[in-house]
């Protein structure tokens, strides 16, 4: 017999001990379906979870022979983050360097936004372009980099 049609023959049994045990059979492979469709997007979920490292210790310090960033790269009121130093430019040709890890437990901050506000996007903490804590939970402000500046090139300062 075709199995279309002992399918067929089987749901249309009058027996309805049959067709409970169908309904079973058919209840428990949708809720295994389900199921497992559930663990997979969670798991696609917990992979999308963040792009920042949240393990700020695991970061390279600069290499004081390697340039960090050149000075057209870092625009007039704002600034780059470049691994952990955020790089601004407050006003067209003074560039500073601030640690780019948050003070309140080590984030890398974001690069400053269009209104030079420095932002943590871990909980949310905010410096100005300065580097000075605007909002908590952090309570200090961004440490100083010491940078030189060689022609274009943005160097970490020799120490």
């Amino acid at each position: 017999m075709p199995l279309g049609l002992a399918v067929w023959y089987f749901f249309n049994m009058h027996n309805d001990k049959r067709r409970e045990t169908a309904r079973a059979v058919l209840s428990s492979r949708r809720s295994l379906l389900c199921g497992a469709v559930g663990i997979g997007t969670a798991g696609v979920l917990a992979a999308c979870g963040t792009t920042q490292d949240d393990n700020p210790t695991e970061q390279q310090e600069p290499d004081p022979n390697e340039p960090l960033a050149r000075t057209s790269d870092v625009p007039t009121g704002g600034g780059i983050v470049v691994g952990t130093v955020v790089l601004v430019q407050p006003t067209e040709g003074d560039i500073a360097a601030y640690d780019a890890r948050c003070t309140h437990q080590g984030t890398i901050v974001q690069a400053p936004d269009d209104d030079g506000v420095i932002v943590c996007p871990n909980h949310l903490s905010e410096y100005d372009i300065s580097g000075q804590v605007t909002q908590g939970p952090a309570e200090e402000d961004l440490a100083p980099f010491a940078i030189r500046i060689d022609g274009e090139d943005i160097y970490p300062a020799d120490d």
